[in-house]
């Protein structure tokens, strides 16, 4: 029985791999909402236009495919391109200046080129700094509905990906290893392109501060490198962002920055003294990350599952992936929090071939994982309220939308238990905090 004592031992097992997952069809929007709502983010038609087309033709696809824009999001521009059989359809992600401002030239890219080559993730057909072509999943975006509904009506759901989760935190750490041999082709040199710009990255970010001169401005020198987990260096590029002009931002949400920056610091000293395990997470595990089959499956077979936008994966809490599935503004179902903590560790067991006692000591060790999720729950509201008062930062013309986003995020960090000195904290009853009127996390 190994013994998951949760704030105090750190978890990173064996490298292994599975089964590609299964493709799905994803929800597509309608093109002009979309250029409606994020329009004035966007960069000139003709320069994105040109993008794509280097994309495409980096991945030696033909620039006359069939382009639906799927999402403008937060971060990207993504867009379906459907060509004839046996091509079939690619999604072709152009990084917006949020991401670039983010994530370092090396990072951009990594966590879905590490994921495609373990068979985890979209297959990757190009990666550069712009941008990256990957295949189409085909599916439907889960929602928070979906992840607290009655488990009866999805029995294999949470156990399905609770194992795909399992198996991405099983992979080893650091996150620049190399794939394993066999991989396929097109990713495996991907991959190993985007671990040589990592590694060259992590040097220069190493020469720098040995010079003492580490900036912690998104576009310039990494910064993830020197994390020992990837969240920290990216709230810390959002605020130093934010910083260079707070009133647009801050003022608009009515949040003092000052009292932003000093959760950020509280926060990190506290889970720095937890020692919460850190895995190799997907880093923005939310509901919409997650496709799955629009048809039943068969009667006794899993739930066809795939995760996609693997942009913030890296080293990460556990705890944090395992929450961010689950966060919600209504019930969380603790029910099917329970039932998905269990189908994880059962995975973990297996991946490790570790032994299992059963009995207490499978139930002890359980709570103490559900302990260890409940305590990444602020962090999860912490970095997104830092995430839309960076956003604003940007887009200033955004602010009425996401202002209130901002502060409803804010408030949930203040609200939620804050984690303690010493070990995780035990399991306690969630209340229902209601139903929220603006969106959660299908946005963020």
């Amino acid at each position: 029985m190994i013994s998951l004592v949760a704030g105090a031992l750190a978890y990173a097992g064996p490298a292994h791999r599975c089964a590609p997952p299964s493709p799905r069809r994803a929800v597509l929007r309608d093109h002009a909402q979309i250029v409606a709502a994020l329009g004035r983010q966007a960069p000139e038609q003709s320069a994105q236009r040109e993008a794509l087309a280097r994309l495409l033709a980096g991945a030696g696809l033909p620039d006359d495919g069939a382009i639906t824009e799927l999402s403008a999001g937060f971060c990207n521009w993504v867009y379906r391109v459907d060509y004839p059989a046996p091509t079939g359809s690619v999604v072709a992600k152009l990084f917006s200046p949020l991401a670039r401002l983010r994530l370092s030239p090396a990072m951009r890219g990594m966590g879905d080129a590490r994921a495609a080559a373990e068979g985890l993730g979209p297959r990757l057909h190009y990666l550069s700094t712009e941008g990256l072509v990957v295949d189409f999943v085909q599916g439907a975006e889960l929602t928070e509905g979906d992840i607290h509904a009655d488990a009866a009506l999805r029995p294999r759901l949470l156990g399905t990906i609770a194992s795909h989760l399992a198996q991405l935190h099983s992979l080893r750490l650091p996150h620049t290893r190399m794939p394993a041999a066999g991989a396929a082709g097109s990713a495996a040199a991907l991959a190993s392109a985007a671990v040589a710009r990592h590694e060259a990255d992590a040097a220069t970010s190493a020469e720098a501060a040995a010079g003492g001169g580490g900036g912690s401005g998104g576009g310039g020198g990494g910064g993830e490198a020197a994390e020992a987990v990837a969240l920290w260096a990216f709230i810390r590029k959002m605020l130093a962002h934010i910083r260079s002009a707070p009133e647009s931002a801050v003022a608009s949400a009515g949040i003092p920055l000052a009292a932003v920056e000093a959760e950020v610091a509280r926060m990190r000293e506290r889970f720095g003294e937890l020692q919460l395990p850190v895995v190799l997470g997907h880093g923005d595990l939310k509901p919409s990350n997650v496709m799955a089959g629009a048809d039943a499956p068969p009667p006794g077979a899993d739930e066809a599952v795939s995760f996609i936008d693997f942009e913030l994966a890296g080293a990460h809490y556990r705890g944090y992936d395992l929450y961010k599935l689950f966060r919600t503004s209504g019930e969380l179902s603790q029910p099917n929090l329970r039932a998905f903590l269990r189908a994880y560790l059962d995975e973990v067991r297996g991946a490790c071939d570790l032994s299992d006692d059963g009995g207490a000591s499978r139930e002890l060790e359980l709570d103490e994982v559900q302990a260890e999720t409940y305590a990444a729950e602020p962090l999860t509201w912490l970095e997104a309220a830092v995430f839309f008062l960076f956003a604003i930062r940007q887009f200033p013309d955004e602010a009425p939308t996401w202002a209130p986003l901002a502060a409803q995020r804010w408030e949930r960090c203040a609200a939620s238990p804050r984690p303690r000195r010493g070990p995780a904290p035990r399991p306690r009853p969630r209340r229902a905090r209601g139903p929220s009127s603006l969106p959660n996390d299908e946005q963020r």
